[in-house]
């Protein structure tokens, strides 16, 4: 018999047309952003796309020394390499932050984020070839948790080995949905989706830090108005905050 979590298919949204979105491929005219300045809706498929890419360039030097990067240094896609995949593929980065921003847009709901990611886990949704050949200790552990039907708002890791990269690669989308929303609610939408499956305080908090990062670039601030502003801000929102005072 199939497990009851196969029976379930993410339905993929009705999205309104939009030029520069065909068929999953962005085609964006960066000259032509350029010149005029990206509209809100050109910095969002900016975003995911500089997602897909920056995971495709790196994935085939994953775990490579610095050193030896220094030597042959990435300058295109590459093949092969760590996972032995085709030049552009992306990776379990790029497969759930889809999974995050394809939910966002019918609300928010953890519980349907994390069927999004049983099936990307089980049967490869989002990924480049419907194959799944890479994930962590920590996201992979939390996702089986959610298969046997732990609540999504309960599957993730809260040991401070649990830490790890796997919630901030896949934040993104969070600052692009609530852009506008004030500072403590961004927050903690951003801190109920890292928990998902990295719930330690450690965790939640880069999340944090990204996404408000990423949010002030989104409103138009130049890369180090948008560090300063995080670091300052933020930075103190963490110090005086009972659950990341210790971390921060």
């Amino acid at each position: 018999m199939r497990p009851a979590h196969r029976s379930w298919r993410p339905r993929p949204p009705r999205l309104p047309p939009h030029p520069h979105i065909v068929d999953k491929t962005f085609d964006v005219d960066s000259d032509e952003l350029l010149r005029a300045g990206p509209s809100l809706e050109e910095r969002t498929a900016c975003g995911l796309l500089g997602v897909a890419c920056g995971d495709a360039l790196g994935l085939p030097v994953e775990f490579i020394a610095r050193g030896a990067l220094r030597k042959r240094p990435v300058t295109d896609m590459r093949g092969n390499g760590t996972h032995n995949q085709p030049p552009g593929t992306w990776s379990d980065d790029t497969s759930l932050t889809l999974c995050v921003a394809e939910s966002l847009i019918g609300g928010f709901n953890l519980d349907d984020m994390g069927r999004r990611f049983v099936a990307w886990r089980h049967d490869g949704y989002w990924t480049p070839y419907g194959v799944v050949f890479d994930s962590g200790k920590t996201t992979t552990e939390a996702i089986e948790r959610i298969a046997r039907g732990v609540p999504a708002t309960e599957a993730g890791g809260t040991d401070e080995w649990d830490n790890g990269n796997g919630s901030l690669m896949r934040i993104l989308p969070v600052a692009l949905r609530f852009r506008d929303a004030p500072l403590e609610e961004l927050l903690d939408k951003t801190h109920q989706v890292s928990a998902i499956t990295h719930a330690h305080p450690r965790s939640k908090m880069a999340c944090g830090l990204y996404v408000c990062l990423a949010r002030y670039l989104l409103q138009g601030r130049t890369p180090f108005d948008a560090y300063i502003t995080t670091i300052a801000g933020v930075g103190d929102w963490y110090r005086n905050a009972p659950d990341f005072a210790d971390q921060a």
